[in-house]
């Protein structure tokens, strides 16, 4: 249960950041959370083992979320094109379909 509220924690954390880390910082975080897991594997039953879970799942939850948003952040479209018009060519490949925002379509370019 304790391990639950260090996840939220971690990700909660994680969105608070202003800009992204670089994966090796995530990934470092990912094995300090394996450090800690391990001890507290080792050490289970003793005082200490809750408050190493908790930080495990924090680091975790963190390192997971931001490589995640890393990954998504990887497909926007690069800043120096934004408000440029830009002449693509491509394929319709679906019906308009309505939308929230209105109607729309898949364009394969």
């Amino acid at each position: 249960m304790a391990a639950g509220g260090g996840w939220v924690i971690g990700t909660a954390a994680q969105m608070q950041q202003a800009e992204v880390w670089t994966p090796a910082a995530h990934l470092a975080c990912m094995a300090a959370a394996a450090v800690l897991l391990a001890g507290a594997f080792v050490r289970r039953g003793t005082p200490a083992t809750t408050p190493a879970l908790v930080l495990a799942a924090a680091l975790a939850a963190f390192a997971l979320a931001g490589l995640r948003a890393g990954w998504r952040l990887d497909d926007a479209l690069d800043p120096r094109w934004e408000g440029r018009d830009l002449l693509v060519t491509g394929e319709v490949v679906s019906l308009p379909q309505e939308r929230e925002q209105g109607l729309g379509f898949v364009f394969r370019i």
